[in-house]
Formats: structure tokens, C-alpha cells, sequence
């Protein structure tokens, strides 16, 4: 038999009501490449106490409340016992018939008749005000008089009255966890700050090269958060390797566990925390200008490179370092950053994101000159790399990551930017160039056989005389800077023309040292130029 489909909502009622729980405000996000991120909340203080629910499970050590005004007396982990209600819907029906005596209903009675010998089903509705129901019987009150039904004969009940109850309402007991925070001091607010794992930026620069001259260097984030909500918030994009030592340890104060698991965690018994990774000092910004460009870049034809529509000067200030974008509405932005130790924040004004949500963000724009060079190892049948040098002039770190290189809107080359700190040289490797036509032999030149001997006179080492020469044409329509790193094991004797030697490891006797040879030159148009290394090196006699 069937009953009327039910719908029901569940309610908690708690004794901590919602006007008196505080609701913390994310206020700014320092985050790591790592996962990690130091979150600053701001919490309102009234009458020098609040409520709280919202206090992350967090690193030891990384948990801090503070006050700019008055002073933090204590922050208590507080269970409140309160009685919450539900309404549970029937199950059965005699428990829908019991609890909606006097409602209106209308019953289908199946009955079974026999005529002729022949079974057949007779459906009877009966509609009326349920007057009693006990022992199996209801008895219903119709248009027609007083109808009393087996209730093993009822085949549907069918509500009409807009009061019958559907559900009955159950208690039971509840244990609310909430933090209080009682200030000194007339305190309007508190700050509290805590190391937490689910975000992360990853860094990306786009190096357009369509000037012969000077390069634009554009860098952006995308930023992953998997962590919270937030809105209007400071972001904090930090570069370096801080020195946190309890990451993986959790906060007593939220940690949940016992007094025996926590003191097993600490002293290595229990990994309870939020797994490998490291974290990083962040919070509040402490003075400087700071800048955010929310614009994603949009590839202008002609080789103006991967700039935001919105920019419309950038130029490079030297009386302090900083980097000067002006928009196309005159506003000038420093986009200057802060290093705090051997850290350095890039810094982002109100973000807003969901968790979960992944965001691109325009970090700066700076415009140097640029030296490209085509690099030979030498080696015969081994490429040559054209490879670009520039100066970091933004007075902050390039942080690692992949460079992707532009000329008149295409890509003509990928490569890993490496940390590169302020007002230091960088190199990419743009491509290969398959363009240039080198050629290498060697040739022994002589060989003093026992050069070295053993105590006993006999000869234990030859010295070989080689000869190398080096040869390399440009078949392109202009001149380019070439540069040969040629690397020898042996003592250099004579390079024609001169080059510039390194010694990496100096030879002793019997041991030949290790050098690399360089020669950085102008390669005219069609040109070849050639290059003679003769070395000596110590070999065992008879090899």
C-alpha cells in the first residue's frame, strides 16, 4: 500500500546563536610554490570578546592572534551542550493513521469478490474525517454516515486536509566547538594569522624579440587555490626558501588530538600534519608602494609583444630600482614588491577567489637591451644554439620558471628561466639554428713515447702533441655574434687566434688538467672564420 510522497526539512537549533559567532575576514595570503600559504584573518571584537568557529587546523609555531589596539588576553577552545530538533518522516502507517486523527482523508478498499466461482477485484473509495483508529479498524466519518475499514483492506490513503502531519519531530543533544577570544583594552579587532596547505602560484614570463635591440619581458601568475573563499584580498606571491622546521607538526590548539598523539607527534611518534612540503613567513604588507595589473595579456600583431590593452608606457626608473607602468589613463603604477630577508613578495591588491578557482595575474612589464649570440661547443657535428643574454633591471628576482619567446606574435622558442636575482645577467637558449656550417678536426702532432717513467726507469706516460682546427661559416644575410666554447684536457700549447682560457682543475704530474677555450667574435655575412688549438696531453704508454 502506498502513502502520500513526503518531503521534510531537518533544523538545528543551537543555544550559540548566529548573531553572536564571528566571522573572520580573510585579509591577505602569502603563499609559497609549495602549497603552502600563511593566511591573515581579521576578526571583529565586541565589548573585548568573540565568538569564533573558523579557526584553522595549522603548523606549529604558525598560529598567532595579535591586536593593533589593546592587547590578546587568551583564545580557549569552549564545547557548548545544546538540544537540536528534527522532524523524521512516517514510516509506517499506522504511525501517519495515529497521528492525524480528526484530518481528512480518502481510503481505496480493495474487496474481494467471488461470483460464479470467479475471483474479481472491487476498488471502493471512501473519503471522510478519520474518527478513531485502534485494533486494525478505522472508523471514518462520510457524507453518506459512519464507515468502519479493516485497515489489511486498505489499498491507498490519499490526504485532503492541508494539516495532516507527515513527520514527527525528534531531540537530541549537541556539542558545539568554538574558540573565544577575550581581549584587554577596549580591542575593535584582532589578527590572526596561520600556515595552511592548498595554494600555490606558478610564475610565467613571455620574452618578445621582434626589436633587433631590446627585448619586452612581460611576467605573470596563475594562482591555485584549493584552500578557501576570499574577496578584496591582498595576495602575496613570495620567492625563496624559508626555514620551517614544523610544518608537518599541527598547532595544539587545533589539532583535535589528545595530549598522548600530539606529544607522539612532536617527538616524531605520529605524523600528524599536513605532509612534505615547506611554508614560508607572510602576512600584512609592512610599507613600500605595491602594484597589481589584473589584465591578461593580449598578443598584439607587429611584434608589440605580449602586452595588456590597458598599458601604455613602461619605463625604468634608476633612481630606485622600480619598474614605471603608466596606463593609457595616465595613472602611474610602482610595481615595486617588498624583499623581507631573503624573501621577496610580489604583491597583488584585492583578489577575490573561490576554492577551487584558478586565476591569471599580470605581475610586471620591464624593457632592457638584449645580446644574442649563437653558441658551438666545438665538437664536430654537435648543434649551435642561439642563445640571448639580458640584464634583470626590475630591482626584485625573477623566480624560476618556463620562458616562452615571441617575434611579430609567433613563438620561436621555449626555455626555463632560472632564478635570476635583481640587476644580474640572465641567458635563454631561443633555438637551434640549423643554418651555420662547422667542421672540427684533430690531428696528432707528436708523441714523446716515456715522457714519464717510474722509479725503476721504466715509462709509464706518453705526452701527445694534438692539433685541432675549428672552422664555421654564416650562410645568413647578416652579421651575428658568434661565440665558441671549445673544452680541452690537456696542457694548451698555442690557439690561433687567441682565446680566453679557463682552467677548471690544474694538471699535476701525470694528470692532465681540464680547461675550456673561448673565443666570442663577429661572424660577417658569408664569411668563415678559423680557429687552431694545439694541447698536450698524458697518456699511459702503449694505450
Amino acid at each position: 500500500m502506498g502513502i502520500i510522497p513526503l518531503f521534510f526539512a531537518t533544523t538545528l537549533v543551537s543555544q550559540i546563536q548566529s548573531d553572536v559567532i564571528v566571522k573572520p575576514k580573510v585579509i591577505s595570503v602569502s603563499m609559497f610554490k609549495n602549497g603552502y600559504a600563511f593566511v591573515t584573518r581579521e576578526i571583529a571584537i565586541t565589548d573585548n570578546t568573540a565568538k569564533v568557529v573558523e579557526v584553522p587546523v595549522t603548523s606549529l609555531g604558525s598560529l598567532w592572534f595579535w591586536t593593533n589596539e589593546g592587547q590578546v588576553d587568551s583564545v580557549t577552545g569552549m564545547e557548548d551542550k545544546s538540544q537540536a530538533t528534527q522532524r523524521i518522516p512516517f514510516s509506517t502507517d499506522e504511525e501517519l493513521l495515529a497521528a492525524n486523527i480528526g484530518k481528512k482523508f480518502q481510503f481505496t478498499v480493495l474487496y474481494k469478490d467471488t461470483k460464479d466461482d470467479r475471483k474479481t477485484d472491487r476498488h471502493e473509495k471512501v473519503e471522510g474525517i478519520l474518527k478513531t483508529f485502534a485494533g486494525g479498524f478505522l472508523t471514518v466519518e462520510t457524507a453518506d454516515g459512519t464507515a468502519i475499514i479493516r485497515q489489511e483492506k486498505l489499498e491507498s490513503i490519499v490526504a485532503k486536509d492541508p494539516a495532516v502531519v507527515l513527520s514527527r519531530e525528534s531531540k537530541y543533544d549537541v556539542n558545539s566547538h568554538y574558540y573565544r577570544i577575550v581581549t584587554k583594552n577596549n580591542a575593535k579587532s584582532v589578527m590572526m594569522m596561520s600556515l595552511e596547505r592548498g595554494m600555490t602560484w606558478a610564475p610565467g614570463y613571455a620574452i618578445d624579440l621582434s626589436s633587433p635591440d631590446k627585448l619586452v619581458f612581460t611576467a605573470k601568475s596563475t594562482v591555485l587555490n584549493d584552500l578557501l573563499d576570499f574577496e578584496n584580498a591582498k595576495l602575496r606571491l613570495i620567492t625563496g626558501f624559508p626555514n620551517i622546521q614544523f610544518q608537518n607538526i599541527l598547532d595544539p590548539l587545533t589539532s583535535g588530538m589528545s595530549v598522548d598523539d600530539w606529544l607522539r607527534s612532536i617527538s616524531g611518534g605520529v605524523p600528524g600534519g599536513f605532509g612534505n612540503g615547506g611554508g614560508g613567513m607572510g602576512g600584512q604588507s609592512r610599507g613600500g608602494e605595491v602594484t597589481r595589473k589584473a589584465a591578461a595579456g593580449t598578443m598584439l600583431s607587429g611584434g608589440a609583444g605580449v602586452v595588456p590593452d590597458t598599458i601604455d608606457h613602461i619605463s625604468y626608473d634608476p633612481t630606485d630600482n622600480s619598474l614605471i607602468v603608466r596606463g593609457v589613463d595616465g595613472q602611474t603604477i610602482n610595481s615595486k614588491g617588498e624583499q623581507l630577508e631573503d624573501l621577496f613578495f610580489y604583491d597583488l591588491e584585492k583578489v577575490s577567489l573561490k576554492r577551487g578557482s584558478r586565476s591569471y595575474q599580470y605581475l610586471y612589464q620591464f624593457e632592457t637591451p638584449y645580446k644574442r649570440t649563437y653558441s658551438w661547443d666545438g665538437s664536430k657535428g654537435s648543434p649551435i644554439f642561439n642563445k640571448i643574454k639580458f640584464k634583470n633591471m626590475t630591482g626584485k628576482p625573477i623566480s624560476t620558471a618556463a620562458a616562452s619567446m615571441f617575434k611579430k606574435g609567433e613563438v620561436v622558442g621555449q626555455g626555463m628561466m632560472n632564478y635570476t636575482a635583481a640587476n644580474t645577467e640572465a641567458e635563454l637558449t631561443v633555438s637551434r639554428s640549423l643554418d651555420f656550417r662547422t667542421d672540427s678536426n684533430t690531428d696528432l702532432i707528436d708523441r714523446a713515447v716515456g715522457a714519464i717513467k717510474d722509479k725503476k726507469g721504466v715509462a709509464t706516460m706518453d705526452l701527445i702533441t694534438y692539433e685541432t682546427d675549428l672552422e664555421v661559416e654564416n650562410p645568413k644575410e647578416e652579421a651575428v655574434t658568434f661565440q665558441i666554447k671549445f673544452p680541452v684536457m690537456g696542457e694548451v700549447v698555442k690557439t690561433e687566434p687567441k682565446a680566453e682560457i679557463e682552467i677548471v682543475k690544474t694538471g699535476i704530474r701525470g694528470q692532465n688538467p681540464t680547461n675550456t677555450l673561448k673565443w666570442e667574435f663577429k661572424l660577417e655575412a658569408g664569411k668563415t672564420s678559423k680557429f687552431t688549438v694545439r694541447y698536450k696531453v698524458y697518456v699511459p704508454t702503449g694505450q
